[in-house]
């Protein structure tokens, strides 16, 4: 098993939805007990907002002006995820 197999559930890979979005997403297939923490960038690489939790979560995108950005997932060993979301 990988770092990356840790941070993720065994039956799910990671996950936002809804996406496309208005304001609200839910990060999912983060198995409980897991601390992480993500960033959402800009497709130019701008860091727009900084998130944390533990397994799956509710993020705030309120006020993030339209368009593709990257969601980037670590947990404290360092593994990373990525994934889009669409702001609408």
């Amino acid at each position: 098993m990988s770092i990356v197999d840790d941070l993720l559930t065994p039956e799910s890979a990671l996950t936002v939805f809804p996406n496309p979005t208005q304001g609200q997403i839910t990060l999912s297939g983060i198995a409980n007990g897991t601390l992480w923490n993500a960033e959402l960038r800009s497709m130019d690489g701008r860091l727009i907002r900084r998130f944390n939790g533990n397994g799956q979560k509710s993020l705030d995108l309120t006020g993030v002006v339209e368009g593709l950005y990257l969601l980037n997932v670590m947990d404290d060993n360092t593994s990373s995820r990525s994934v889009q979301v669409i702001v609408q």
